[in-house]
């Protein structure tokens, strides 16, 4: 068999993945793609199983210092010494992998997309077969009304006789609201699209498998069997949890969303009458805007959280 050594490759994975054909009468991953995420990952394997050794062994080392404290009074944190020093490999290990992820990381996104994986970043919608039209979501109606009732409103505020610092601001608070609900809505397309990956038949689904491992912790008759089926289950109610709290998340950003197209169209509905009035009194758009930013200011925890999630998923 001849194994040749592909760009940016590694050779040993690459003579891995030969000795793995002749003794299992397989081949190698049928093309460069596959090849690139079953490396990812095995590396990412190989790390967490590394964590873990190193978890279990410094457990029972500790536990073995605090016995000979106890038993001999040797009262000396030996435990330290051995934890630092297999920590510095593992922390060099881990930087390794990190590094490897970061160089690849747009190969690795390309691969996931040319496979089918995940979809590319800002790619609408698949298209439904010829008579089937995409329902609108929630926030493809509510983005929709936003921006017409903005464009309304700022026409109807050109023709005012105002002061031009006054038009002038609430001019520039439509278009900050604007531009926040957009980036809401874009937030909210990654929280549908983690959903998707984590909980696909939704808080129901995730009930209806914590009724099953229910069900089978209630019919095991061997102990760690039933100790196994409890952290699943207790791994299940966590994610359940997760799971809940995004909807919740999504749901409140929608209505704040929809604060903000209300005040908008009751300032349009108020230019009728703001020919004798100020627009000094701002007090129309700041709540709903404000609210906006704190939405944000979510958003961005709520993202960093979900990196987290597609990471510990690899």
């Amino acid at each position: 068999m001849k194994i040749e050594r592909r760009e940016g490759g590694d050779l040993v994975e690459v003579v891995r993945d030969g000795l793995h054909a002749l003794v299992h009468g397989g081949g190698p991953p049928q093309s460069e793609e596959e090849r690139l995420l079953d490396r990812r990952d095995t590396r990412w394997r190989r790390l967490r199983g590394h964590w873990h050794a190193y978890l279990s062994v410094m457990t029972g080392l500790g536990v073995l210092n605090l016995v000979t404290w106890l038993v001999f009074g040797v009262a000396v944190p030996w435990v330290l010494f051995p934890a630092a020093g297999w920590g510095i490999g593992l922390g060099i290990h881990a930087l390794n992998h990190n590094g490897w992820m970061n160089d690849h990381e747009a190969a690795l996104e390309a691969a996931e997309v040319k496979l089918g994986r995940r979809l590319p970043s800002g790619a609408p919608v698949a298209a439904l077969p010829p008579g089937d039209a995409a329902p609108p979501s929630a926030w493809d109606r509510v983005l929709a009304e936003c921006r017409a009732a903005v464009d309304k409103t700022l026409d109807a505020l050109t023709h005012l006789d105002h002061p031009a610092q006054d038009v002038e601001r609430t001019h520039a608070d439509l278009e900050e609201g604007l531009e926040r609900i957009e980036r809401l809505a874009e937030g909210a397309a990654r929280i549908q699209r983690a959903l998707a990956a984590i909980a696909p038949a939704g808080l129901d689904g995730l009930d209806a498998q914590i009724r099953a491992v229910d069900a089978d912790i209630n019919q095991a008759t061997d102990e760690r069997l039933r100790a196994v089926q409890h952290e699943n289950r207790a791994l299940l109610v966590a994610r359940r949890a997760k799971v809940q709290a995004l909807v919740a998340d999504e749901a409140r950003m929608l209505a704040n969303a929809k604060s903000f197209l209300l005040a908008t169209e009751n300032l349009h509905l108020d230019t009728a009458r703001l020919g004798q009035d100020s627009l000094s009194d701002e007090g129309e758009l700041v709540a709903p805007i404000r609210r906006l930013d704190e939405e944000l200011e979510i958003l961005r925890k709520v993202d960093s959280e979900l990196r987290g999630v597609a990471r510990a998923a690899r």
